[in-house]
């Protein structure tokens, strides 16, 4: 769903946009009347044809191409967030059943006795197998979520302290258009930039939220009556889970949705000075 409403503004808004600088070069010969979507190009006269045309094929396939590769690689981001964090339910779910497989599957054991009967009956070894398996699933993960940031972290800073700029300008240049079909192009720019940083603070608070999960999982699991050594362990690993793995941005902000309402909140005030400075 959020893949669909992020393409489908993005693309819509270019689109559009795209088309509607043709229509008008199409429909009137007047030169006055022609429109260039992204700003004259200077060193060409666009009054006249076909200066007019190579500048606007420039600008429409240059934005295209700039439209697919940054939208591809928010996607990307995305998507490995979500990765991340499915990651960490399906941790969560292994530890949960951790001590009822190992009685079933390693211990070989009945089935259809209760749990609170058969966890003592459970060998230390069996335990640890599975405990040490849980471990090198949980720190394989993390380093899933290490690895991402080291790679994408700049990019990140980048993508929000541009989205404070982007999201400024625009809804500056919203408040005072008077022509309807750019105030339209307006709102579909903003929608996307906030549909962008959106989806990737949604699922870096994803991230946070399913590896604090970890720990409750553990708590979950019937350990009552199981070797002491394995409830030991248990506890530390409850201890380790209750630092929430972090995504950052370039280390000046965690992504997360508080730091989406943040963006937001100072590109409004960064459009409050502007508009107070025009006045």
């Amino acid at each position: 769903m959020q893949i669909s409403v992020y393409w489908g503004m993005a693309f819509t808004t270019v689109s559009c946009t795209i088309l509607f600088t043709l229509y008008r070069r199409i429909a009137n010969s007047d030169p006055q009347r022609w429109v260039l979507a992204y700003g004259p190009l200077t060193i060409l006269d666009t009054t006249k044809s076909p200066y007019y045309e190579i500048t606007l094929f420039y600008q429409n396939f240059a934005m295209s191409c700039c439209t697919i590769l940054f939208t591809a690689t928010d996607l990307l981001i995305a998507s490995v967030l979500a990765h991340i964090s499915y990651q960490f339910k399906i941790l969560q779910n292994y530890m949960t059943r951790l001590v009822k497989d190992t009685y079933i599957v390693d211990y070989k054991g009945n089935p259809n006795v209760e749990m609170s009967k058969a966890t003592p009956l459970i060998p230390w070894k069996y335990l640890q197998r599975s405990h040490v398996k849980f471990l090198k699933y949980h720190l394989a993960v993390i380093d899933i979520a290490r690895e991402m940031e080291e790679a994408f972290s700049t990019l990140l800073l980048l993508v929000y302290l541009g989205t404070i700029g982007l999201l400024c300008f625009e809804i500056y240049r919203g408040s005072v258009l008077t022509n309807y079909l750019q105030m339209v192009r307006t709102i579909g720019e903003i929608v996307s930039f906030l549909v962008q940083i959106g989806t990737l603070s949604f699922w870096g608070e994803q991230v946070i939220f399913q590896s604090q999960l970890v720990a409750k999982a553990a708590y979950e699991t019937d350990f009552v009556g199981t070797d002491l050594r394995f409830q030991k362990a248990l506890i530390l690993t409850m201890i380790r889970s209750q630092r929430p793995v972090k995504l950052t941005a370039g280390k000046f902000a965690f992504i997360q949705l508080f730091t989406f309402t943040w963006v937001v909140k100072t590109s409004y005030s960064a459009f409050m000075i502007l508009r107070s400075a025009q006045n």
